[in-house]
């Protein structure tokens, strides 16, 4: 069983799909992305899910994979990526269960809400993050990563 929440972004372009993929596996080596399969037009990547991160390093996606169709000269590039929460189920229950052993309910629902807001900002950074990913792909301008 998986513990990944799954997004999509796409975007349309008039780019060749040789540029594009080019430009996926630029930006995804320059990003320290782990790039698993390159096809005709799909790109897979990862990131370490154990990798330590620093508060004043940039959020990067867990993984995904870059789609392209292409109809009457315009490509659709999506980028289907998704969040890992194993680790954040488990820190959340390890929490909970140590306070409910003890007996203490009452800082319960301050971690229930600290939690779902930090989640939500959390997701909307990884959209942020992804769209950005996308946009700087399909800007064709490399020599400038």
């Amino acid at each position: 069983m998986k513990f990944r929440l799954n997004y999509q972004v796409s975007e349309k372009t008039m780019l060749e799909p040789g540029t594009i993929i080019q430009n996926i596996q630029l930006h995804l080596n320059y990003k320290k992305y782990e790039m698993i399969s390159v096809a005709d037009n799909v790109v897979k990547f990862k990131t370490d899910p154990w990798e330590l991160k620093w508060r004043h390093s940039p959020t990067k996606l867990d993984g995904g994979h870059f789609e392209m169709n292409t109809i009457n000269n315009c490509t659709t590039l999506t980028l289907k990526y998704y969040d890992n929460i194993l680790l954040t189920l488990l820190l959340i229950a390890g929490l909970m269960i140590s306070f409910i052993c003890e007996g203490n309910y009452e800082p319960l629902p301050f971690f229930i809400c600290f939690f779902l807001i930090t989640g939500i900002i959390h997701v909307i950074t990884l959209k942020s993050k992804a769209r950005e990913l996308l946009r700087n792909i399909l800007q064709d301008k490399n020599h400038d990563i």
